[in-house]
Protein backbone atom coordinates (compact mmCIF):
# COMPACT_ATOMS: atom_id res chain seq x y z
CA UNK A 1 0.00 0.00 0.00
CA UNK A 2 2.95 2.46 0.97
CA UNK A 3 4.54 1.34 -2.59
CA UNK A 4 1.04 2.27 -4.51
CA UNK A 5 1.28 5.90 -2.25
CA UNK A 6 4.78 6.49 -3.44
CA UNK A 7 3.79 5.52 -7.11
CA UNK A 8 1.14 8.03 -6.84
CA UNK A 9 2.78 10.93 -5.78
CA UNK A 10 5.91 10.49 -8.09
CA UNK A 11 3.32 9.73 -11.22
CA UNK A 12 1.92 13.54 -9.83
CA UNK A 13 4.73 15.02 -9.61
CA UNK A 14 5.67 14.10 -13.21
CA UNK A 15 2.62 15.15 -14.29
CA UNK A 16 2.66 18.62 -12.84
CA UNK A 17 6.34 18.74 -14.18
CA UNK A 18 5.06 18.30 -17.96
CA UNK A 19 2.48 20.55 -17.71
CA UNK A 20 4.29 23.88 -15.72
CA UNK A 21 7.46 22.98 -18.55
CA UNK A 22 4.34 23.53 -21.05
CA UNK A 23 3.34 26.96 -19.64
CA UNK A 24 6.52 27.59 -18.10
CA UNK A 25 6.59 31.92 -18.94
CA UNK A 26 2.97 31.90 -17.36
CA UNK A 27 2.91 29.28 -14.76
CA UNK A 28 0.00 27.52 -13.36
CA UNK A 29 -2.25 27.76 -10.05
CA UNK A 30 -3.24 24.30 -8.32
CA UNK A 31 -6.77 24.73 -9.62
CA UNK A 32 -5.64 25.10 -12.95
CA UNK A 33 -3.02 21.98 -13.15
CA UNK A 34 -5.52 19.97 -11.82
CA UNK A 35 -7.77 20.70 -14.83
CA UNK A 36 -4.72 20.40 -17.38
CA UNK A 37 -3.89 17.13 -15.86
CA UNK A 38 -7.44 15.96 -16.55
CA UNK A 39 -7.38 17.34 -20.18
CA UNK A 40 -4.79 15.52 -20.94
CA UNK A 41 -5.38 12.24 -18.42
CA UNK A 42 -2.08 11.99 -17.18
CA UNK A 43 -2.07 10.06 -14.29
CA UNK A 44 -1.18 11.01 -10.57
CA UNK A 45 -4.58 12.21 -9.46
CA UNK A 46 -6.30 10.13 -5.98
CA UNK A 47 -9.73 10.51 -6.95
CA UNK A 48 -10.66 8.38 -4.18
CA UNK A 49 -8.63 10.71 -1.51
CA UNK A 50 -8.65 14.41 -0.29
CA UNK A 51 -9.35 17.38 -2.96
CA UNK A 52 -7.47 17.37 -5.83
CA UNK A 53 -6.68 21.07 -5.54
CA UNK A 54 -5.43 20.53 -2.09
CA UNK A 55 -3.25 17.49 -3.36
CA UNK A 56 -1.77 19.55 -6.11
CA UNK A 57 -0.89 22.40 -3.65
CA UNK A 58 0.87 20.37 -1.42
CA UNK A 59 2.85 18.75 -3.96
CA UNK A 60 3.52 22.36 -5.20
CA UNK A 61 4.78 23.52 -1.74
CA UNK A 62 6.85 20.30 -0.83
CA UNK A 63 8.90 19.45 -4.09
CA UNK A 64 12.05 21.76 -4.56
CA UNK A 65 11.31 21.82 -8.49
CA UNK A 66 8.64 24.13 -8.17
CA UNK A 67 8.86 27.61 -6.99
CA UNK A 68 6.15 30.18 -5.82
CA UNK A 69 6.40 33.56 -7.84
CA UNK A 70 4.68 36.59 -9.38
CA UNK A 71 1.49 36.04 -6.99
CA UNK A 72 0.80 33.71 -4.59
CA UNK A 73 -0.57 30.58 -5.80
CA UNK A 74 1.50 30.35 -8.94
CA UNK A 75 3.66 28.25 -9.67
CA UNK A 76 6.91 27.97 -11.86
CA UNK A 77 9.69 25.29 -12.53
CA UNK A 78 12.74 26.07 -9.98
CA UNK A 79 15.14 26.39 -13.15
CA UNK A 80 13.19 28.84 -15.54
CA UNK A 81 13.19 32.50 -15.00
CA UNK A 82 10.61 35.09 -15.50
CA UNK A 83 10.73 37.29 -18.40
CA UNK A 84 11.24 40.57 -16.34
CA UNK A 85 14.78 38.99 -14.87
CA UNK A 86 15.82 38.86 -18.28
CA UNK A 87 17.78 41.47 -19.59
CA UNK A 88 17.46 42.75 -22.64
CA UNK A 89 20.50 42.26 -25.04
CA UNK A 90 19.85 38.33 -23.80
CA UNK A 91 16.71 38.04 -24.02
CA UNK A 92 16.40 36.51 -27.76
CA UNK A 93 19.01 34.08 -26.79
CA UNK A 94 17.47 32.98 -23.18
CA UNK A 95 14.11 32.17 -24.59
CA UNK A 96 15.29 30.08 -27.75
CA UNK A 97 17.64 28.17 -25.21
CA UNK A 98 14.88 27.85 -23.14
CA UNK A 99 12.63 26.65 -25.40
CA UNK A 100 15.32 23.92 -26.61
CA UNK A 101 15.36 23.30 -22.84
CA UNK A 102 11.89 23.00 -21.97
CA UNK A 103 11.34 21.04 -25.23
CA UNK A 104 14.26 18.38 -24.24
CA UNK A 105 12.35 17.95 -20.64
CA UNK A 106 9.06 17.71 -22.30
CA UNK A 107 9.88 14.59 -24.09
CA UNK A 108 11.93 13.25 -21.54
CA UNK A 109 8.73 13.56 -18.72
CA UNK A 110 6.57 12.25 -21.14
CA UNK A 111 8.66 9.12 -21.69
CA UNK A 112 8.56 8.81 -18.19
CA UNK A 113 4.91 9.72 -17.53
CA UNK A 114 4.72 7.14 -20.83
CA UNK A 115 6.96 4.34 -18.96
CA UNK A 116 4.50 5.25 -15.40
CA UNK A 117 1.09 4.14 -17.25
CA UNK A 118 2.34 1.14 -18.83
CA UNK A 119 3.33 0.46 -14.81
CA UNK A 120 0.38 1.22 -13.54
CA UNK A 121 -1.68 -1.43 -16.59
CA UNK A 122 0.99 -4.01 -15.44
CA UNK A 123 -0.18 -3.76 -11.91
CA UNK A 124 -3.58 -3.43 -12.62
CA UNK A 125 -3.21 -6.93 -14.65
CA UNK A 126 -1.47 -8.53 -12.14
CA UNK A 127 -4.11 -7.65 -9.17
CA UNK A 128 -6.51 -8.88 -11.82
CA UNK A 129 -5.09 -11.96 -11.69
CA UNK A 130 -4.60 -11.99 -8.24
CA UNK A 131 -8.23 -11.44 -7.90
CA UNK A 132 -9.38 -13.66 -10.12
CA UNK A 133 -6.95 -16.79 -8.92
CA UNK A 134 -8.52 -15.81 -5.08
CA UNK A 135 -11.79 -15.90 -6.66
CA UNK A 136 -11.70 -19.20 -8.11
CA UNK A 137 -9.70 -20.68 -5.20
CA UNK A 138 -12.45 -19.11 -2.88
CA UNK A 139 -15.29 -20.50 -5.23
CA UNK A 140 -13.57 -24.21 -5.24
CA UNK A 141 -13.58 -24.12 -1.42
CA UNK A 142 -17.02 -22.93 -1.33
CA UNK A 143 -17.84 -25.54 -3.75
CA UNK A 144 -16.59 -28.73 -1.63
CA UNK A 145 -17.99 -26.93 1.31
CA UNK A 146 -21.70 -26.90 -0.67
CA UNK A 147 -20.50 -30.51 -1.68
CA UNK A 148 -20.19 -31.73 2.05
CA UNK A 149 -22.95 -30.14 3.25
CA UNK A 150 -25.10 -31.49 0.03
CA UNK A 151 -23.69 -34.83 1.30
CA UNK A 152 -24.62 -34.35 4.75
CA UNK A 153 -28.14 -33.24 3.52
CA UNK A 154 -28.85 -35.99 1.16
CA UNK A 155 -29.82 -38.25 3.95
CA UNK A 156 -32.63 -35.47 5.55
CA UNK A 157 -34.08 -35.04 1.88
CA UNK A 158 -34.20 -38.54 1.31
CA UNK A 159 -36.15 -39.51 4.50
CA UNK A 160 -38.63 -36.38 3.95
CA UNK A 161 -38.52 -37.17 -0.11
CA UNK A 162 -39.62 -40.73 1.22
CA UNK A 163 -42.20 -39.68 3.48
CA UNK A 164 -43.93 -37.72 0.86
CA UNK A 165 -43.97 -39.83 -1.72
CA UNK A 166 -45.84 -42.67 0.85
CA UNK A 167 -48.43 -40.25 2.15
CA UNK A 168 -48.95 -38.88 -1.63
CA UNK A 169 -49.15 -43.30 -2.32
CA UNK A 170 -51.46 -42.93 0.09
CA UNK A 171 -53.49 -40.58 -0.27
CA UNK A 172 -54.03 -41.60 -4.01
CA UNK A 173 -54.89 -44.84 -3.20
CA UNK A 174 -57.46 -43.56 -1.20
CA UNK A 175 -58.88 -41.51 -3.81
CA UNK A 176 -58.90 -44.23 -6.00
CA UNK A 177 -60.60 -46.50 -3.84
CA UNK A 178 -63.40 -44.56 -3.26
CA UNK A 179 -63.85 -43.34 -6.61
CA UNK A 180 -63.52 -39.35 -8.17
CA UNK A 181 -63.72 -36.35 -6.18
CA UNK A 182 -66.57 -34.03 -5.94
CA UNK A 183 -66.99 -31.55 -8.70
CA UNK A 184 -68.46 -28.88 -5.77
CA UNK A 185 -65.97 -25.66 -5.77
CA UNK A 186 -66.34 -22.01 -4.78
CA UNK A 187 -64.70 -20.87 -8.51
CA UNK A 188 -61.85 -19.79 -6.13
CA UNK A 189 -59.54 -22.85 -5.84
CA UNK A 190 -61.41 -24.61 -2.87
CA UNK A 191 -63.14 -27.99 -4.20
CA UNK A 192 -64.54 -30.76 -2.27
CA UNK A 193 -62.61 -33.40 -0.98
CA UNK A 194 -65.12 -35.59 -0.63
CA UNK A 195 -65.78 -39.03 -2.82
CA UNK A 196 -68.71 -38.75 -5.81
CA UNK A 197 -71.63 -41.05 -5.74
CA UNK A 198 -71.45 -43.70 -8.64
CA UNK A 199 -73.03 -42.61 -11.25
CA UNK A 200 -73.28 -38.94 -10.26
CA UNK A 201 -70.24 -36.31 -10.33
CA UNK A 202 -71.48 -34.49 -6.57
CA UNK A 203 -71.03 -36.05 -3.17
CA UNK A 204 -73.72 -37.18 -0.87
CA UNK A 205 -73.70 -34.24 0.89
CA UNK A 206 -73.78 -31.81 -1.72
CA UNK A 207 -76.43 -33.81 -3.45
CA UNK A 208 -78.58 -33.60 -0.39
CA UNK A 209 -77.95 -30.50 -0.53
CA UNK A 210 -79.21 -29.67 -3.91
CA UNK A 211 -82.46 -31.78 -3.38
CA UNK A 212 -83.28 -29.89 -0.06
CA UNK A 213 -82.99 -26.84 -1.76
CA UNK A 214 -85.69 -28.19 -4.43
CA UNK A 215 -87.87 -29.37 -1.60
CA UNK A 216 -87.96 -25.53 -0.39
CA UNK A 217 -88.28 -23.76 -3.93
CA UNK A 218 -91.49 -26.64 -4.49
CA UNK A 219 -93.18 -25.69 -1.41
CA UNK A 220 -93.24 -21.66 -1.94
CA UNK A 221 -94.33 -22.07 -5.23
CA UNK A 222 -97.06 -24.14 -3.57
CA UNK A 223 -98.13 -21.54 -1.15
CA UNK A 224 -98.01 -18.78 -3.35
CA UNK A 225 -100.42 -20.65 -5.77
CA UNK A 226 -102.99 -21.50 -2.95
CA UNK A 227 -102.08 -17.46 -1.91
CA UNK A 228 -103.48 -16.53 -5.01
CA UNK A 229 -106.37 -18.87 -5.61
CA UNK A 230 -107.99 -17.80 -1.63
CA UNK A 231 -107.23 -14.07 -3.17
CA UNK A 232 -108.95 -13.92 -6.62
CA UNK A 233 -113.03 -15.51 -5.15
CA UNK A 234 -112.70 -12.98 -3.51
CA UNK A 235 -112.12 -10.23 -5.44
CA UNK A 236 -114.60 -11.54 -7.87
CA UNK A 237 -117.43 -12.03 -5.78
CA UNK A 238 -116.77 -8.04 -4.59
CA UNK A 239 -116.85 -7.46 -8.06
CA UNK A 240 -119.84 -8.74 -8.86
CA UNK A 241 -121.70 -8.08 -5.50
CA UNK A 242 -120.69 -4.30 -6.97
CA UNK A 243 -122.45 -4.82 -10.55
CA UNK A 244 -125.42 -6.46 -8.94
CA UNK A 245 -126.40 -3.97 -6.24
CA UNK A 246 -125.79 -1.29 -8.23
CA UNK A 247 -128.98 -0.96 -10.02
CA UNK A 248 -129.92 0.60 -13.51
CA UNK A 249 -131.29 3.94 -12.66
CA UNK A 250 -135.31 3.54 -13.60
CA UNK A 251 -135.87 6.63 -15.01
CA UNK A 252 -139.13 8.73 -14.34
CA UNK A 253 -140.51 8.42 -17.31
CA UNK A 254 -140.73 4.76 -16.83
CA UNK A 255 -141.75 4.92 -13.17
CA UNK A 256 -144.44 7.22 -13.81
CA UNK A 257 -147.68 6.87 -14.54
CA UNK A 258 -149.60 8.78 -16.77
CA UNK A 259 -153.12 9.64 -15.17
CA UNK A 260 -154.91 10.37 -18.15
CA UNK A 261 -154.10 7.16 -19.70
CA UNK A 262 -155.18 5.13 -17.43
CA UNK A 263 -159.06 4.88 -17.36
CA UNK A 264 -160.41 3.15 -14.50
CA UNK A 265 -159.24 2.82 -10.75
CA UNK A 266 -158.94 -0.85 -11.27
CA UNK A 267 -156.09 -0.11 -13.54
CA UNK A 268 -154.75 2.78 -10.85
CA UNK A 269 -154.56 -0.32 -8.31
CA UNK A 270 -152.92 -2.75 -10.37
CA UNK A 271 -150.00 0.19 -11.80
CA UNK A 272 -149.63 0.57 -8.07
CA UNK A 273 -148.85 -3.45 -7.63
CA UNK A 274 -146.32 -3.29 -10.26
CA UNK A 275 -145.02 -0.71 -8.74
CA UNK A 276 -145.06 -2.27 -4.94
CA UNK A 277 -143.32 -5.66 -6.76
CA UNK A 278 -140.34 -3.72 -8.73
CA UNK A 279 -139.62 -2.22 -5.18
CA UNK A 280 -139.56 -5.26 -3.32
CA UNK A 281 -138.00 -7.47 -5.66
CA UNK A 282 -134.91 -4.50 -5.60
CA UNK A 283 -134.75 -4.64 -2.10
CA UNK A 284 -134.24 -8.80 -2.05
CA UNK A 285 -131.83 -8.14 -4.20
CA UNK A 286 -130.14 -5.63 -2.28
Amino acid sequence: MAMKVADQSNLLLQSLKLICLTAANTGLTAKEAVTKVRELGLPGLNEGGERLIVQVAKTFRSSSLFVEREERGRYFIQDSASPKEWGDSDADEAIVSREKAVSTEVTEVEKTIEAARQLQNLQRIQEDGGNREGVTSHSEKSGGEVKTGADRRGVTLRSKSSTRSSSSQKTSLSGDQSGPRCNRDDGKGWRCFRPAEVGFSLCKYHRDQIRRADIRRRKSRNKSKEQSLVQSPVKTSKLTLKNVVKPSPVSEVDTSVDVNSIDSDDELLDSKRRKFVKAKSLKSIL
